[in-house]
């Protein structure tokens, strides 16, 4: 039995410093206005993609393609630095292009890519662009992507022209009465 007594002083002793230490210590709510210090501060808003510009939208096959990746960066406060950029083939139909420049690139980052048509069907090109962020207050990873409009491969169709004679008079044609 001596230890509930122990037991229940330890327990009301806590209990009293507790409740002493609960009213020196400052409030955690806030009063009044903040102090001017703690004015609120721009953050850097981070928005880039990337615009794909296939050259033309209809090809035969064999023929070559130059494809554009344009980078646009309107972040506000930062500037975006591509690191890798990679151009690829989406839709049922891929791949219907081999890349004559490669499919990924950086650094330096070069553009455009030059692909030739080996297969018939439409696709689209994506675009993913990899690199950093530079801020004021440092450097971020980031990312950019777009795709371009679908771009179709066609087989060539082939015109036969056939002979034309010259010169041909009513009885020299199949048919006419000979006289």
């Amino acid at each position: 039995m001596k230890t509930k007594p122990t037991f229940l002083a330890l327990w009301l002793l806590l209990l009293i410093a507790t409740t002493a230490y609960a009213e020196t210590r400052p409030s955690l709510l806030p009063t009044g206005s903040p102090p001017p210090s703690h004015v609120a501060e721009a953050y850097p808003v981070f928005s880039t993609t990337l615009e794909v510009i296939p050259a033309s939208t209809i090809l035969v096959v064999s023929d070559t393609l130059t494809v554009t990746v344009q980078i646009r960066d309107e972040s506000v406060e930062c500037t975006f630095y591509a690191m890798e950029l990679t151009l690829s083939q989406q839709g049922p139909d891929a791949p219907i292009f081999e890349h004559v420049s490669p499919a990924t690139v950086g650094p330096p980052i070069t553009r455009p890519f030059s692909l030739t048509a080996v297969h018939t069907g439409t696709i689209t090109f994506s675009a993913y662009a990899f690199g950093e962020y530079g801020c004021s207050g440092g450097w971020y990873w980031g990312a950019a992507w777009g795709d371009s409009e679908p771009v179709s491969v066609w087989v060539e169709k082939y015109q036969t022209y056939l002979p034309m004679i010259l010169g041909i008079d009513e009885t020299s044609r199949p048919g006419a009465i000979m006289k």
